[in-house]
């Protein structure tokens, strides 16, 4: 919890001295939620500027994103955020991170807070909610931080952020998944010998995307859900989630595809280098393609892409 009287958390470090996270901008004042809330987002060419104009809105306990203009494979107009937990009552727009990155905080009528990742949603086609953020209640406003990391007096890097505020005025910051928001997969082979595709992707607004398909060719089945931290060794990179994933759509042979509403819960650790991630699962009904071993190595989907030089390595 931080309190906004000083906006600072005091914790040791790994070597024992002092670290600090001080909150900067107790100049800006807390936004209430809103029925409707905008945000602006500026792309450069080569010869002129491009305002991108983003509107969050609720009607009926429902809530909506208008693009103005396209982003990534979305095209403009406007799309509702699914899979709310209950009614909205309010929203709000900030960044959260160092580079632009608008996030939709949405204020729900029983006092929790539920958040929507637009750049994870306009990249992944997915307009879900994150579900129910854990440890907020009673939220009555928000407020757009600075946070400047110092160690022993030293400055050590800043980041934007958002804090909610409940009916006490206590704030707490809304954090992001920890794991670095890109799609990674493994090639599994069959005894038939066909290729299998395995796929996962997390998004900064804790959501999960696993899926097969065969390797180049046809999709085979796909699950959402949503994610939760259970434990986080940033030194080693090491990190643990609970899963729950509440949709599986299975594909036919012509490609359609058919949803089925599911309750699959478990959990799963996943150490990451540079390369990718060694997922292994932990508890629930889902391996992930691991087998005897327990584990699996997926990497970077986009590392896989890219062409090779003929000793095997990345051609420059």
């Amino acid at each position: 919890m931080i309190s906004l009287k000083d906006g600072s958390v005091v914790t040791p470090d790994d070597d024992g001295d002092s670290a600090t996270v001080l909150d900067i901008t107790d100049k800006f004042l807390p936004i209430k939620p809103s029925a409707s809330a905008d945000y602006i987002v500026h792309e450069y060419t080569e010869s002129y500027p491009i305002k991108n104009k983003i509107t969050a809105r609720v009607q009926d306990g429902k809530a909506f994103v208008r693009l103005s203009r396209g982003i990534d494979e979305c095209p403009e107009g406007e799309y509702e955020i699914e899979n709310l937990s209950g009614k909205c009552r309010g929203v709000f727009i900030g960044n959260i991170g160092q580079d632009i990155n608008p996030i939709v905080c949405l204020a729900m009528e029983n006092g929790g807070l539920e958040i929507f990742s637009l750049f994870s949603a306009t990249q992944t086609g997915r307009f879900d909610s994150s579900g129910p953020l854990d440890g907020f209640k009673d939220i009555e406003a928000f407020k757009d931080s600075t946070v400047v990391d110092t160690v022993d007096g030293e400055f050590a890097g800043a980041y934007v952020t958002i804090f909610a505020l409940d009916k006490n005025g206590d704030a707490k910051e809304i954090e992001l998944t920890p794991s670095l928001n890109a799609e990674i997969s493994f090639l599994q082979n069959n005894d038939d010998g066909k290729i299998t595709e395995h796929k996962i992707v997390i998004t900064q607004d804790w959501k999960i995307t696993y899926s097969t398909s065969w390797f180049e060719g046809d999709p085979i089945e796909e699950y959402r859900g949503r994610i939760r931290p259970l434990k986080a060794d940033y030194d080693n990179h090491v990190f643990e989630y609970s899963y729950v994933f509440f949709e599986r759509l299975h594909y036919s042979q012509d490609m359609m595809a058919t949803s089925e509403k599911i309750n699959l819960a478990g959990s799963f650790r996943h150490t990451s280098d540079n390369l990718g991630y060694l997922v292994t699962p932990l508890s629930g009904p889902l391996t992930f393609g691991a087998q005897d071993t327990g584990s699996v190595f997926y990497e970077y989907t986009y590392l896989r892409d890219m062409p090779q030089s003929d000793s095997g390595e990345e051609a420059e």
